[in-house]
């Protein structure tokens, strides 16, 4: 679901003194909100918990834009469901500018050389989005690939020397530790507060769910690179499951409409997931391991049980998931 549209939101713009007001018409069958993310602005046109939007009402926020040049954006906010709603797709962003911002010598022509890049993980279950937490779900969701802009395997072609990247984490779980395969140093020009006192220099930034950045790189005609998210070096395998590395490729230049990420290894007719490893197209399980196979079940298959391996005559188990029957 989106804003205007099957998926995400239009990217929304203003500058600092103007008024602003907004109609948000909710047409899903449940209660719902719209935050405005990074918004200065009064409490009651904030859009949070407290300010749901019944299902087939209308809200109109109104509020003067009163807060230097920034990269914000807006996504539902329901209590208890804020998590639900927004991996479902219905987020955008909202863009500030100011006089000072405008005086600046960065990329500004907004798709040509000033690029969003909007950063959610997902899994499909065919051509559907699947979003079952399955494993660890009081964890928050861990999709198995990566879209940029709701796109899977995404590619941007340019045609100026520096281009300015509005990164948004807009997963709920994942920590993204954005970087180019070729290692070469961008300058970091702006977070969630807004534009930097001056840029500074790095070849890295890590982003946590909600948070922004903007980057601006330096490309040369005729070159190809690929925008990734490397490992979180930081705290034990338990912390590391939410590094942003389901998908090597995040965004890029390199003129491949399949984008530029190696093949996952598996064999052929698998695919790679994050959690059990390699599995068959269609199916929810993963291969049954050697010391599950054979356990009082037929051939060593395994059902889907929800929670556990359990041989067909449910009297064995083992770990959590195995291949569906056929």
């Amino acid at each position: 679901m989106g804003f205007n549209g099957s998926h995400l939101g239009p990217t929304l713009r203003a500058k600092r003194g103007e008024r602003v007001a907004v109609r948000v018409r909710n047409a899903l069958d449940e209660a719902s909100s719209v935050h405005w993310h990074g918004m200065h602005l009064p409490a009651a046109m904030d859009g949070g918990p407290h300010q749901t939007v019944a299902a087939g009402s209308t809200w109109t926020p109104r509020w003067t834009v009163d807060q230097p040049a920034a990269t914000l954006w807006y996504h539902p906010h329901p209590h208890g469901a804020t998590e639900r709603h927004v991996r479902r797709g219905p987020a955008g962003m909202f863009l500030l500018d100011d006089e000072d911002s405008e005086r600046l010598k960065l990329p500004k022509t907004y798709g040509v050389d000033d690029l969003p890049v909007m950063v959610q993980d997902v899994t499909f279950d065919g051509a559907e989005f699947d979003h079952g937490h399955r494993f660890l779900a009081n964890s928050g969701f861990l999709g198995e690939r990566t879209m940029v802009n709701g796109t899977l395997d995404p590619y941007a072609e340019v045609r100026d020397e520096r281009v300015r990247l509005r990164l948004l984490n807009a997963s709920t779980a994942r920590i993204y530790t954005f970087g180019f395969a070729d290692d070469r140093p961008f300058a970091l020009v702006g977070t969630d507060g807004g534009l930097l006192p001056e840029p500074a220099s790095m070849d890295r930034v890590q982003l946590s769910p909600g948070e922004r950045a903007e980057i601006v790189v330096t490309v040369r005609p005729g070159e190809r690179t690929v925008l990734r998210s490397y490992p979180w070096r930081q705290g034990n395998g338990w912390e590391r499951r939410f590094d942003g590395v389901t998908t090597p490729s995040t965004s890029s230049s390199c003129g491949r409409p399949n984008g530029c990420a190696p093949p996952p290894r598996c064999r052929p007719g698998w695919r790679r997931t994050r959690v059990w490893g390699c599995r068959r197209p269609g199916t929810r399980c993963a291969p049954a391991t050697s010391n599950c196979a054979g356990r009082g079940s037929t051939g060593g298959r395994w059902r889907w049980t929800g929670s556990t391996r359990r041989s067909p005559g449910g009297r064995r188990r083992c770990g959590r998931c195995a291949t569906a029957a056929t």
